[in-house]
């Protein structure tokens, strides 16, 4: 009967601790059903993460491990990786996801409830060690950053359970005494430093306190001041097995390594890492050898990121402690507010101001008590056991540190949790009024768990409303915990009228079947803490393989992103959004208030979604979609030529319509691009505009083509060139100021072939500068019967003979071909003679001629009075300047 009620009494506290698990595991499940909205940016983007990860361990290897190790240069990679275990016993959701963190809690309050039972050990409490340990657990259980976290798939939660986990083992070690316990303790020190670069905020406090509390540190020195021994046999072991077991990770992933940062020194690296490890491993257990090689053991685990990425430490310095930072942001230690801003938070969010005010309570209490008893008070200090030091090192270190440094977010704080935990549980029983104690612990926990089910559900919300209260030095609090990451599920900020990504990547997927695409992608300018990229990227996913999405807000790109809209079938927008760059916000309004004609061609609108904070998101879809199957690398190849050769105030007119989404946006040319009209207005006040307009020609294949646009401006701009890109046609227009002219101001009367008469031709006055269209009127006259289509060429001379540049074509672009000129009326022949972009300033000569296309030979030219005929005339000089300025 004893055995087994000794054998209750030990298992008593696990059962509890499940206890606990199991209530937060099926509300956290019960929440996350009735929760459909995610709120944040971080969340969505370690969930996608997540699968990324699961796809890649699919097949488990050093190479897979390897590229999870190295995969994201950002963020480490253990919890992200961690749900891969649920995705496969459970299915890929984001509620399976997020259910990892159930194992996590397990750690964090089994841990929680090993250091107290350790603390309460060593303070001499025996009988009430495990009490210690177990009120720990349960007020962070209860604390509510600490549950709202677990609902969440951010990393701060994992990261609470491997601190806490570290600092059991960091206790265990006994000083380091203990040889399995410390290198047990290094490798949980290397998988904390895996879960997020955070976690050395955390850990640094309790490896120095126990450090110096285990002697190691002193021991140190004094080996240092000695001359310092080396055991060959243990040396050669260590470089050995650091070797062999460096080159089993290293020689397979060589390549991969080789795009890193460091490339083939990481081997080195990872080499003096390992047989350090190895060296102080091998050696006799002490507490020098034992903490060197669990710390040795560690930062080998740990550099598998962190040298291979070692690109973070810019980072860090950028959002740490805001070396440069993009956002302005510096840190202001002469501001109060600097070191109030987390015990504020500590006070609204992660406890509660009615909770922090009982816990000082309790802390005023115990040093009350301590300075009655008899003796010096700093007796008490001295006497401390290594966990109280440990603990108060864990808070008071992490507090530090991120109060010196421009890194403010709430969550955070969260890892030093336990540490409150712990040193609230260790002053309950430090008190020597044991019915006050009682009323305090019993005050704890029954707030505690009133306030879990008023922030969880929305029935005991309304049932106890939060009072706010105004507090001087303090500011605005309420009586229940409240912020950011404490929510109520469907309520507020996930409200479920927030969750249209579904229905918008339900209408994609429609679009995407019915024009026969592969792929739909929609571009998105919204972002808020309920609308962003993020959960789209995790739908499409999980769900919708065939959709694409790319963010169009970017608060530090100055750039406008119109252009890059035009290359998806859907643009998402809303009016109020977080970060989001002026030329962002501007081109909101603009779309949203009609000034983007270009837009409103291009896009219909599909649908709105009235949201719960009055805004609206606004769905728009392409109005003329291009066929399926079109080799959209034609539309690529002539925008990127386009680009090379096009200039500010140039014009751009595409036909098909269908091709002018998809060639605007691979276009990144400085000319404007517009639909090809079939208005003559339009194409008038389009062209008046414009100096220079080419027209891109597509084929039937993308859609019907509308020759109107090449009709009119063949009769009223001057046609400069011709040429094909693929199956698509580029012309280049030159257009001329005022009305066309009816007749020439320059009279060169000559015949051609003896049958074409050229009456002169018609050259504005101005000045001409390189790369210029100069805007040329032929005047020409036929006779009856001229069975042959000859073409007409202007070219540029230089003077010793060579040609500069040349308009070679058809008269009138095909229009007009000579065989049915005849002597009743008068050709118009308009064309442009584009001038070189580094053509030199000078005189150049114009000759003009006809030649026959299908032999290249040319009609012979006479003028009136002259000898014999030459195969071109001379129209005159053209006086080429340079550009002022």
């Amino acid at each position: 009967m004893k055995h087994r009620t000794l054998w209750l009494a030990r298992l008593a506290p696990w059962l509890l601790i499940g206890g606990l698990v199991v209530f937060h595991a099926v509300n956290n499940w019960i929440w996350l059903q009735e929760n459909v909205t995610w709120t944040g940016w971080d969340k969505a983007r370690h969930l996608a993460y997540s699968l990324s990860y699961t796809q890649m361990l699919s097949s488990l290897s050093l190479e897979t491990l390897f590229k999870v190790a190295v995969h994201d240069p950002v963020r480490v990679p253990l919890f992200p990786a961690s749900a891969s275990i649920m995705y496969r016993l459970f299915g890929y959701t984001e509620d399976v996801a997020t259910m990892i963190n159930v194992v996590y809690m397990v750690i964090a309050l089994a841990a929680t409830y090993g250091i107290g039972l350790r603390w309460g050990r060593s303070a001499g409490m025996r009988g009430r060690a495990p009490l210690v340990g177990l009120v720990a657990a349960a007020l962070l259980a209860l604390f509510p950053m600490f549950y709202a976290m677990s609902r969440y798939f951010y990393i701060e939660f994992a990261l609470t359970a491997m601190v806490t986990l570290m600092v059991y083992l960091l206790l265990a070690t006994d000083g380091f005494q203990r040889r399995g316990m410390s290198l047990l303790f290094g490798l949980v020190l290397g998988l904390g430093m895996l879960t997020k670069r955070t976690f050395g905020v955390f850990a640094v406090g309790p490896v120095l306190a126990a450090l110096l509390t285990s002697g190691a540190l002193p021991e140190l020195w004094r080996r240092i001041r000695q001359r310092p021994r080396i055991y060959p046999k243990n040396a050669l072991l260590a470089v050995v097995g650091g070797l062999v077991l460096v080159a089993i990770w290293f020689v397979p992933n060589r390549e991969t390594a080789r795009t890193l940062t460091l490339g083939d020194l990481l081997f080195f690296a990872w080499w003096l890492l390992a047989a350090l490890a190895i060296y102080f491993a091998s050696l006799p257990s002490a507490p020098l050898a034992n903490g060197l090689a669990a710390l040795f053991l560690g930062a080998g685990v740990a550099s598998t990121w962190y040298l291979a990425r070692i690109e973070f430490l810019r980072r860090v310095a950028v959002y740490g402690y805001g070396i440069d930072d993009p956002r302005g942001r510096t840190l202001s230690l002469g501001d109060v507010n600097t070191y109030l801003y987390y015990i504020r938070k500590l006070g609204n969010e992660h406890l509660s101001l009615v909770v922090l005010t009982l816990l000082v309570v309790v802390f005023l209490l115990v040093a009350v008590a301590a300075l009655r008893r008899p003796g010096p008070a700093l007796r008490s200090i001295r006497q401390a056991s290594p966990e109280a030091w440990v603990v108060l090192a864990w808070a008071g270190g992490a507090y530090a540190i991120l109060t010196l440094s421009i890194y403010q977010e709430t969550r955070a704080l969260t890892p030093a949790l336990p540490a409150v935990a712990l040193l609230a549980s260790a002053a309950l029983y430090k008190l020597p009024w044991r019915r006050l104690r009682a009323v305090l612990l019993a005050v704890l926990l029954g707030f505690g768990l009133v306030q879990f089910f008023v922030v969880s559900y929305e029935a005991a919300y309304r049932l106890l409303p939060p009072v706010t209260y105004q507090l001087p030095f303090w500011g605005r609090t309420t009586s229940v915990a409240q912020g950011v990451y404490i929510q109520l599920p469907d309520e507020g900020r996930t409200d479920s009228g927030f969750w249209i990504h579904p229905d918008i990547l339900d209408r994609m997927e429609d679009r995407r079947g019915e024009l026969g695409y592969e792929l739909c992608s929609v571009g998105l300018l919204l972002n808020s803490s309920e609308i962003n990229a993020g959960a789209f990227n995790y739908l499409i996913l999980t769900t919708y393989p065939q959709l694409r999405l790319e963010s169009l807000i970017d608060r530090f790109d100055e750039t406008s992103p119109f252009r890059r809209l035009f290359g998806h079938q859907y643009v998402a927008l809303k009016r109020v959004n977080s970060d989001i760059g002026a030329v962002q916000q501007e081109l909101i309004e603009e779309i949203l208030g009609g000034s983007r004609p270009l837009f409103d061609q291009a896009f219909e609108l599909d649908m709105t979604y009235h949201l719960p904070d009055d805004d609206t998101v606004y769905l728009y879809r392409a109005r003329y979609p291009l066929p399926a199957g079109y080799p959209e690398e034609y539309i690529k190849r002539a925008a990127e030529s386009l680009a090379g050769r096009t200039q500010a105030g140039d014009a751009i007119l595409v036909t098909p319509r269908e091709m002018v989404a998809p060639f605007l946006a691979r276009y990144e040319g400085p000319a404007e691009v517009y639909f090809a009209s079939e208005e003559r207005a339009e194409l008038k006040t389009l062209t008046a505009g414009h100096r220079r307009v080419f027209l891109l020609v597509g084929d039937g294949a993308a859609g019907q083509v509308q020759g109107s646009a090449e009709n009119w401006l063949n009769e009223n701009a001057f046609r400069a060139s011709h040429e094909w890109s693929d199956s698509l046609q580029l012309i280049l227009y030159g257009t001329g100021a005022g009305e066309m002219a009816a007749a020439p101001n320059v009279q060169v009367p000559a015949t051609f072939g003896g049958s074409i008469r050229f009456l002169g031709y018609h050259l504005p006055a101005g000045e001409w500068h390189a790369g210029d269209i100069v805007p040329f009127s032929l005047f020409w006259r036929g006779t009856e019967g001229l069975g042959e289509d000859y073409s007409v060429f202007v070219h540029l001379m230089a003077p010793d003979g060579q040609p500069l540049a040349q308009s070679d074509s058809a008269p009138g672009g095909g229009t007009l071909p000579t065989s049915t000129w005849s002597p009743r009326e008068t050709i118009v022949d308009r064309r442009g003679l584009l001038l070189p972009a580094d053509l030199p300033p000078g005189r150049y000569s114009l000759r003009l001629g006809l030649y026959l296309p299908s032999s290249g030979e040319r009609l012979p030219v006479a003028l009136p009075g002259e000898g014999a005929p030459g195969d071109s005339l001379l129209l005159g000089e053209l006086v080429v300047t340079a550009p002022d300025g």
